[in-house]
């Protein structure tokens, strides 16, 4: 360790101290004496967000950093603070630091962060401790603050020391946060010299806190330890623990190998953690047993492929067979997770132990029945796609047997998984296993039926052409349109966000190949069109911004139907008729349009031409918005142009060829909202005509500042 760093701390202790007493902090201000009652008092008005509010109501001009010196400590005066006062001030040291700048913190905060290192009280340690890391970052932010960095090391190391528990917890999480600003060189030699002070601790508590600090080192996705690192400090130090007499010390080293195991990389972790963790995966101890059963998914992480299974494999039918039943209970509960990793090659015993966690736990098992449900049908997908339809026929009964639990969260885990399930199986499984499934979820209760319309796009993407199309025209429209109480309507919205975000999928499957030109036709004019602008009108407005979002979406895919449907020249004309399913929205909802004007518009849609194909006619009916009486209409016209611009392709053209001129006449709008959209939807445009250029020139110069500054800025990024 370097010595210097903790010197640097100590550096103008005695004259603070002096400095203190000269300015005043421990007396009165402009004459006036401001007691603990008086404090207390205050607090108990109001809860103050930093220390400089709290302060500045007794003391007005006082600055952050005075607050923090004054009322932080422990002093014996008449104006100490209460616990909870001062813990709030300790965790303002940071925030100090930085408004009064490095000198003045080195002068002033040093002594401090030293003088409550040794406070009586563990939560004002605890409050030091979660300080160290920003206070760390500060310093390695300055030119000369790196010694400063170690000697916060140093600081952290006295509070691993520390006899409470909570204070050494925070202290873990702080020397991860300090040991980030430090220089590779010093890296391994500081702070494995920490961690080696705690691995040959005498205390039990502080070997614990060695595996875990260890674990933090290592742990993805930013690990500060990389691979050469960890194999030189974190695997010798878990390889001494592994052997520790305290069953404890060895339960926290089996809990802490994923994380080393990640970080030293699949060479070093086949051959020195495996077997280290294989060996205490038969620990005499239950409690490290179980600790590896809940560790091993995430060790199989970081085993070849090529040893995966044959490593792992045994451990977990040893675990699932102990005779502790918790340690076969957490074995369960982690071998969906497993088998994701493993894949093909599983052995078909465990494959047959987790189809028989659809059925509940064992006799005595501690784990509920629901809750290994719950867990198998969390993995379900994950196991069905490491498996591949080769197994499908070991897990169907299995996922048909989650899918009607009683339990309705297995439920709503199984809903969320429908998709992914889908596109492992085939179309031909698909159709025959999922579809009937999705169908009787979207009738079951409202958080299981909301999961099935978050899967809704993505089943119907796995499913046959026919069964999807099928499955469109029987449930998008009632899905899609909101209930006309308004209690109801803003309960439910997610679903129908997550429904609308997915409305390009939906429009794509309707343009699948196999379909008939005819059947295709009638599933966009009844029910993805109506569909989409009931969700572009929704009355929540994060349904409709997800709705304008992937507008741009679903107008390419429109436009792929039409190119298809006049590549096969379908003839015959569409019903003129106003689509049946328009009748079910409230007037004006669907902001009129084409489907407003008794179908005439809709008279040529089936010849799929570029100027009558179903993209033309959701054009027309978007371009009422532009007119609307009602601001969010033309607000969501401007949002819709945003998106298909954004997204390019036939959407991108048919804004520039046909919708730009209604857009630009919103820049008159009375409404700022709506004029701010139209500058961040011409920000978007890769290439602006005149036209464009002179509104966003108009919209500079606009009485509204945030349009201003939003156009200002269109302008610079189109002239880039």
């Amino acid at each position: 360790m370097a010595p210097h760093a903790l010197d640097s701390l100590v550096v103008g202790l005695g004259s603070y101290q002096q400095q203190e007493s000269e300015e005043g902090l421990h007396g009165t201000h402009d004459g006036g004496n401001a007691h603990a009652g008086d404090i207390r008092d205050v607090l108990a008005q109001e809860v103050y967000r930093t220390p400089r509010d709290i302060a500045a109501k007794l003391l007005p001009d006082i600055s952050t950093l005075d607050a923090v010196c004054k009322f932080a400590a422990d002093n014996e005066n008449a104006e100490r603070p209460q616990k909870v006062e001062r813990t709030c001030f300790v965790r303002g040291i940071a925030n100090a630091a930085r408004e009064s700048g490095f000198e003045t913190a080195i002068d002033r905060l040093v002594p401090l962060i030293l003088q409550l290192l040794g406070d009586h009280d563990a939560a004002i340690r605890v409050a030091l401790a979660e300080q160290l890391a920003p206070l760390a970052e500060f310093f390695a932010a300055q030119g000369d603050g790196y010694s400063e960095v170690l000697g916060l090391l140093q600081v952290t190391a006295e509070l691993l020391a520390d006899d409470d528990d909570e204070v050494v917890d925070a202290a873990e999480a702080a020397l991860a946060g300090v040991a980030r600003h430090l220089r590779p060189s010093d890296l391994e030699s500081d702070v494995g010299s920490v961690v080696d002070v705690l691995v040959d601790h005498q205390d039990e508590e502080k070997r614990m806190a060695a595996a875990r600090v260890v674990a933090r080192l290592c742990v993805p996705p930013s690990p500060i330890f990389d691979a050469n690192q960890a194999a030189k400090t974190a695997v010798p130090s878990l390889e001494v623990l592994s052997k520790d007499e305290a069953f404890r010390v060895r339960k926290c080293v089996a809990l802490a190998i994923p994380a080393v195991a990640e970080a030293v990389g699949q060479v070093h972790a086949g051959g020195v953690l495996a077997p280290l963790f294989a060996k205490l995966a038969q620990d005499e101890f239950w409690a490290v047993r179980q600790a590896t059963a809940t560790a091993l998914p995430h060790v199989a992480k970081s085993l070849p492929d090529s040893t995966r299974a044959a490593a792992l494999s045994p451990l977990a039918e040893a675990l699932l067979r102990d005779e502790n039943v918790g340690v076969a209970s957490s074995a369960r509960m982690s071998l969906g997770t497993l088998l994701a990793q493993i894949g093909v090659e599983a052995p078909e015993t465990l494959l047959i132990s987790y189809a028989k966690m659809s059925e509940g736990g064992g006799e005595g098992a501690p784990t509920t029945s629901s809750d290994l449900q719950l867990a198998c049908a969390e993995s379900f997908a994950g196991v069905v796609g490491s498996m591949g339809i080769s197994q499908w026929h070991m897990l169907r009964e299995s996922h048909a047997r989650l899918c009607a639990s009683v339990q309705w969260k297995v439920r709503r885990a199984c809903a969320r998984s429908l998709g992914a399930v889908a596109a492992h199986i085939g179309e031909a499984q698909a159709d025959e296993c999922v579809c009937p499934v999705l169908e009787t979820m979207l009738a079951d209760v409202a958080e299981v039926k909301h999961a099935a319309m978050a899967s809704f796009a993505d089943v119907l993407s796995a499913l046959s052409p026919a069964r999807a199309v099928d499955m469109l025209a029987a449930h998008l429209h009632g899905l899609a349109v909101a209930p006309l109480a308004p209690t109801e309507a803003c309960a439910n919205w997610r679903a129908r966000a997550s429904l609308a975000s997915r409305l390009g999928v939906l429009a794509g499957v309707a343009a699948r190949p196999g379909l008939t030109a005819e059947r295709a036709r009638d599933v966009v004019r009844h029910s993805v069109l109506p569909a989409s602008l009931a969700l572009v009108t929704d009355p929540v407005a994060a349904v409709r911004d997800a709705a304008t979002t992937a507008s741009g979406d679903w107008a390419n895919a429109l436009a792929v139907f039409d190119a298809q449907s006049a590549q096969e020249n379908a003839g015959g004309l569409a019903s003129t008729r106003r689509p049946a399913q328009l009748k079910g929205l409230p007037k004006g909802s669907y902001g009129g349009g084409a489907f407003e004007h008794g179908g005439d518009e809709l008279a040529d849609d089936s010849a799929g031409g570029s100027s009558n194909g179903m993209l033309m006619t959701a054009i027309r009916a978007l371009q009422e918005f532009a007119t609307s009486s009602s601001y969010l209409r033309r607000l969501t016209y401007v949002a819709a142009c945003a998106s298909m611009v954004r997204a390019g392709g036939a959407a991108g053209h048919a804004v520039r060829e046909s919708m730009h001129p209604l857009l630009l006449t919103l820049a008159d709008d009375p409404v700022a909202n709506v004029r701010l959209m139209l500058a961040h939807a011409l920000a978007r445009s890769d290439e602006l005509m005149p036209d464009m250029r002179y509104v966003l020139g108009v919209l500079a110069s606009d009485a509204d500042r945030g349009v201003r500054e939003e156009a200002r800025r269109a302008m610079a990024i189109t002239t880039m």
